[in-house]
């Protein structure tokens, strides 16, 4: 019988009486840093990422900044630090958002799993280190390599901003302080550097997976996105989960958003002070550090376990059970051995077909695919970002939109895009070295099958991937598509988006991919290669053109009016030459694919010159397809609209004619006579027509010039009825009437030209006019449609040129100013328009004549009264009409019709009884594609672009929908009625008026609730889009500076809407009256101090109501209230007793109420009115609160009628 004998203890582990001493397991451990360190530093990898460092380092010294406010963006305007402390914490989060996170994870997460590739296992069993001297001499090394590119980050980025020359951006630059590049590091790079190595560390060495190393970068990433595109803001309303969210992502990113970035604290601030960490911020940090330890701790302890059993444990081997002699061998008699010929057995052997090769690998490949518990990891990171983002996204007010199938696709497109191809990198390169980490490589090597076959059955497989990836997401997406409601539910818009224009962009990765694996021959040079393409073609505000953006970010364009029609030439040849793209990657590929290791003397024949151009010549031959295609396309760009072509026209125009024409007499319109051709179906339009112009000075006119399309073909003029040749200077043509025109005597100038196909854009921006075969958006506002009288200072001016606005304070308001846009003077307008029958066309003016011939309609419009602008706009619409207004809209985009129905036939009522009867039959509101996000009101034809209100949800506390068909409706009397003047503050009365008026309707038609919570987003839209720096007073905004929408829009809607209540609404009513009945029609163009001081003639107190305007128009300061010293306590008769003291920290000396919120009754009681508080520690004033009702929380401007900043602190809850 035998015995089992105990194990033998292996010699790699010291018995228990030879522990080693603690100086040999630190010499070990310093051991492998050193090695794995020095191998590391020696990887072409490791060198590549701080060269993408030293990049980043020239490109973010001399550049603005992705999240921080930037300051006034005037020359000599104080702007924001690159050097200053918060600078330099963006750039941490955000380049290790961008480049740390995959460098890092390739270097941790793949040490151990390359180790195990190489086979050093079987050497380490061998050796006397143990499995804790291992893992942590590896990770140390890991941490060396990361520490050592981030101590080059720093030195790089402390060399570009302080001793490389800024010749061009000083004022980006400030001191050095070494604090300002120490403490980010150590506050964010250091804590996110732990965790990411840790945890990814702990993958790869837990999983021996490659795959899924990359999970958490791909995870971060797609957190930051989310994070940094403001997208969850709308979902996480309560203080807690923002909290949460800050306190929970490991980059810091929303932190540092929400806590300094979200509202605008000025240059100086930003400059001067420290990135001041809360307390619980602070932990998280350290919880993070520590969780990345914690994960190489939980590796070591695994990786002991699943080794070699410790000798130190004390538990002897169990005695193994001994097994039965085997039974004697006896020969068998050669009679009883059955034998038959081989041939019968059928045995083949040759090479096989290509596409049964390809086939086979394929299986095999997806057989393998399928048991990756990666791909159940990525899918539902990407579904959940992309969903989520779709869902989040907002138009006006901060309202969801309305999805369709079509929005859905295209919402998810770039993201879905990007995404695919971070995980088809991985998945590629990691196909391609499964056969070398399963130590079958040599097999492969030799296998009977073409290169090509084998990567065609990897390709087809890496495909099912991409379709596994689309497939979740439309099915996530036709699920929130029937919850939503309202929408057809339909796939054929994400076939056509993510099949026909995507797909070619997932070949074309996993193509290239394979290419640059083959050509460096191994998995980190393909990883680099791949990533630094992924952040070449999908780096936000790249401004790429149709020919170099193959991977079409940012530039797929949905609407369900117009589906594809712009741009339709570039995007068919953009996805022509990406499928050439795969054609040539695919021919590198199995070109230079390794089947055999090289030796000296092959290496030495291949780097011979005729084999190099043999091969090269080659190449390019596969090359040919996306050469030609590229040349073609970049054609079409150079001369299309956009193109360098027309853009070289206007820079001489500009150049040209801008010291000539810029300040030279222009004469007056009376009337205009227009008769347009519109082609749809060819994309162009062609017109007649004449100006009665007049001259509107007191000298004779000499000169008129006209500007016009820089596309227009066959342009014709005639003077008075002759025909007439004026002298073209660069696109400005010159009028010579002979004699010169009298005052006050006019002339009739006729042209016609033919505008055709102005080609493709430059990438698919969007654009505010166009011919499509579905649509037409036409507007005076531009020379794209009908000339304009003189010169256009806009035209030709980019960031080359682009000047400065005058300095007022200096040069003072003009005593004589134009209108702030439109002609120079109201004319009478009559238009014809012809267009496909089945065409409808709105125009300005009331329609007078409709008629069909053919397949023709002509339609006739003539205004009513005096008219500044015009426009025309087509398409093929439904329509629902109440009397005096309509709305044409697109027939499966009628959710929301009724409530812009409703606001546009209260609007007119409304506005005409509050300002000025409203003198035309209908006022008519036409839907158009959304290829620009714009809403534009001109006389009597409003347009919208399709998610400006018709694909907006609504709810009970922000109707968008509502809210900007008032904002538009307003600028009938507001913009139209009255044309402002070109000076500072001009705009604010149209822009402001039009959002207090939207304010006002709000009010009457929705009720109080409602309009608290439009001016509650007005004011949110105020501070987040204001620029402190660069802000001035209302009444010296001009449109020119960083956030002056914001201020122009948001504050002057609250800062009229403060007026009407200082003064009263009846009393304003009446100011606002005199004020049209002054101005209305004519060509007098008023200033804001002449709106101002029309109000005040009907203010019952001028004192305060200059007071008023003095605060609210002519400074920037704005108050900001806090509670303090706030008790509440019950008296001995039962009531209640609150009270509080109230600080202004902010600036102003508004009047504000102060009132208690009373426990379930709904509304704020005792309401007390405090007086003027002047800002600065003393400026305090006392509330108290007596009254049965238990008050659980104390409200500063509980109404909202006081514009402030940081309303939320404002209030204190018991």
């Amino acid at each position: 019988m035998t015995t089992a004998t105990p194990a033998p203890v292996s010699p790699a582990r010291p018995s228990v009486g030879n522990e080693p001493t603690l100086s040999k397991r630190v010499f070990r451990i310093l051991s492998i840093v050193r090695l794995d360190l020095a191998a590391a530093l020696r990887r072409p990898m490791w060198w590549t990422w701080i060269g993408l460092i030293a990049l980043m380092a020239l490109v973010l010294s001399q550049n603005a900044l992705l999240m921080l406010p930037q300051g006034d963006s005037a020359v000599g305007g104080k702007q924001t630090w690159v050097t200053s402390e918060f600078a330099v914490a963006c750039d941490t989060v955000i380049l290790a958002i961008l480049f740390h996170a995959f460098f890092i994870t390739i270097i941790a997460g793949l040490t151990v799993i390359r180790d195990e590739e190489q086979q050093v296992g079987e050497i380490l069993h061998a050796t006397p280190l143990t499995p804790g001297e291992y893992i942590w001499g590896k990770f140390l090394a890991v941490l060396a390599a990361i520490f050592l590119a981030l101590i080059a980050q720093y030195a790089l980025f402390a060399v570009s901003n302080h001793l490389y020359p800024h010749n061009g951006t000083p004022e980006l630059h400030g001191p050095f302080a070494i604090g300002n590049y120490l403490r980010p590091a150590i506050e964010f790079a250091v804590p996110q550097f732990l965790f990411l190595g840790g945890v990814s560390f702990m993958i790869g060495e837990r999983s021996r997976r490659p795959i899924l190393v990359f999970v958490l970068p791909a995870a971060i990433l797609l957190l930051s996105v989310f994070v940094l595109g403001h997208e969850s803001d709308s979902r996480l309303t309560s203080p807690l989960a923002r909290h949460l969210q800050m306190w929970c992502d490991p980059t810091g990113l929303a932190w540092l958003r929400r806590t300094w970035f979200d509202v605008d604290r000025g240059a100086d601030f930003y400059n001067h002070h420290r990135v001041i960490l809360d307390s619980a911020f602070l932990t998280s940090r350290l919880v993070f550090s520590a969780l990345g330890l914690g994960a190489v701790a939980f590796s070591q302890a695994k990786f002991a376990g699943t080794l070699r059993r410790s000798a130190r444990s004390g538990r002897k081997p169990r005695a193994r059970r001994a097994r039965p002699a085997p039974a004697a061998w006896r020969p068998v008699e050669a009679s009883k051995v059955v034998t038959a010929p081989l041939a019968r057995l059928r045995m083949q052997s040759g090479t096989p077909r290509w596409l049964a090769s390809a086939l086979a690998v394929a299986s095999i490949e997806a057989r393998e695919l399928w048991t990756q518990p990666g791909l159940y990891l990525f899918i539902p990171l990407i579904v959940l970002f992309t969903t989520t983002s779709s869902l989040d996204a907002t138009g006006m007010l901060d309202t969801p939109l309305l999805l369709t199938a079509g929005t859905l696709a295209e919402r998810q497109f770039s993201s879905i895009t990007v995404f695919l191809a971070l995980i088809l990198i991985v998945y590629t390169v990691e196909s391609l070295e499964r056969e070398r980490a399963c130590r079958f490589l040599a097999i492969r090597n030799s296998l009977p099958i073409s290169t090509s076959g084998m990567l065609l059955g990897k390709f087809l497989t890496l495909n099912c991937v991409a379709l596994a990836v689309a497939g979740s997401c439309l099915l996530v997406d036709l699920v929130i598509l029937m919850r939503q409601g309202h929408v057809p539910v339909v796939v054929w818009p994400f076939a056509l988006l993510w099949g026909v224009l995507g797909w070619p962009t997932v070949w074309m990765v996993i193509a290239g991919t394979m290419a640059a694996y083959s050509v460096t021959r191994s998995r980190a040079g393909a990883y680099v290669l791949g990533l630094c393409a992924l952040i070449l073609y999908t780096v936000p505000g790249a401004d790429l053109s149709w020919a170099g953006n193959l991977a079409l970010a940012d530039a797929v364009h949905w609407s369900d009016l117009s589906v594809l029609e712009m741009d339709r030439h570039g995007l068919i040849l953009n996805r022509l030459i990406a499928l050439g793209a795969v054609f040539f990657y695919g021919a590198v590929a199995v070109r230079y694919f390794p089947r055999r290791e090289r030796d000296p003397v092959q290496w030495a024949t291949a780097m011979r010159p005729g084999p190099i151009f043999r091969s090269a010549a080659l190449m390019l031959l596969f090359a040919l397809p996306a050469f030609v295609g590229t040349f073609v396309l970049f054609q079409n760009v150079v001369r299309g609209q956009g193109g360098s072509v027309v853009a070289d026209a206007e820079k001489n125009y500009w150049k040209k004619n801008i010291n000539t024409w810029r300040d030279a007499s222009m004469p007056g319109v009376r009337a205009a006579d227009l008769s347009v051709d519109i082609y749809p179906d060819s994309r162009s339009f062609r017109v007649r027509g004449s100006y009665q112009l007049f001259n509107k000075d007191s000298k004779p006119l000499a000169h008129i010039p006209m500007t016009c399309g820089f596309q227009w073909k066959h342009l014709h003029w005639t003077l008075d009825g002759k025909p007439y040749q004026p002298t073209n200077l660069s696109g400005v043509y010159v009028i010579t009437p002979d004699p010169a025109l009298p005052p006050g005597k006019s002339a009739l100038l006729g042209f016609s030209y033919d505008a055709p196909d102005p080609g493709i854009s430059k990438g698919g921006k969007g654009l505010t006019e166009f011919v499509l075969p579905s649509a037409v958006v036409l507007t005076s506002f531009s020379t794209r449609f009908v000339p304009r009288i003189g010169y256009d200072p806009e035209i030709g001016v980019n960031d080359d040129n682009e000047s400065d606005p005058a300095d007022l304070s200096v040069t003072g308001i003009p005593e004589s100013h134009g209108p702030l846009f439109g002609a120079p003077t109201p004319f009478m307008l009559s238009m014809r328009v012809t267009a496909p029958a089945d065409f409808a066309v709105n125009c300005v003016g009331d329609k007078v004549g409709d008629q069909v011939q053919g397949d023709r309609r002509t339609t006739v419009w003539r205004s009513a009264h005096p008219v500044s602008d015009f426009n025309i706009v087509g398409g093929r619409w439904a329509v629902r009409r109440v009397p005096g207004v309509a709305v044409f809209y697109h027939p499966g985009h009628g959710e929301n019709v009724g409530d812009m129905l409703s606001a546009l036939a209260e609007a007119r009522r409304k506005y005409s009884a509050w300002y000025a009867p409203y003198p035309d039959r209908e006022l008519k509101l036409s839907e158009y594609p959304a290829l620009a996000g714009l809403a534009q009101s001109f006389p009597t034809n409003i347009t919208f672009g399709e998610e400006m209100g018709f694909l907006t949800q609504t709810d009970d506390d922000a109707n968008a929908p509502f809210a900007v068909t008032a904002h538009e409706a307003a600028h009938q009397w507001w913009g139209t009625m009255v044309v402002p003047g070109d000076a500072p503050g001009g705009n604010v009365i149209s822009e402001g008026m039009a959002q207090f008026s939207a304010v006002m309707l709000i009010d009457a038609v929705k009720g109080d609730a409602a309009r608290q919570a439009f001016l509650r987003e007005m004011e949110s839209e105020y501070f987040k889009g204001r620029s402190v720096d660069s802000e001035l007073s209302l009444a010296w905004t001009d449109g020119s500076k960083s956030g002056d929408q914001a201020v122009t829009y948001d504050k002057g809607g609250w800062a009229f809407y403060m007026l009407a209540q200082q003064m009263g609404w009846a009393n304003a009513q009446r100011g606002f009256q005199k004020f049209l009945a002054t101005y209305r029609h004519s060509d007098k163009t008023p200033t804001l101090t002449n709106l101002t001081d029309t109000l005040r003639e009907f203010a019952p107190d001028k004192t305060g109501f200059d007071d008023a305007v003095q605060l609210w128009l002519h400074q920037t300061d704005i108050p900001e209230y806090q509670l303090s010293d706030v008790h509440r306590s019950r008296m001995r008769d039962g009531r209640w007793l609150a009270t509080a003291q109230v600080k202004n920290i902010g600036g102003g000396r508004p009047v504000v109420e102060v009132g208690a919120w009373i426990e379930k009754s709904g509304s704020t009681q005792a309401q007390w009115r405090l007086g003027p508080m002047t800002p600065g520690e003393d400026s305090t004033g006392n509330y108290k609160y007596v009254g049965p009702g238990k008050p659980t929380r104390i409200v500063v401007d509980p109404n909202v009628k006081t514009l402030q900043r940081n309303r939320e602190n404002a209030t204190y809850r018991f």
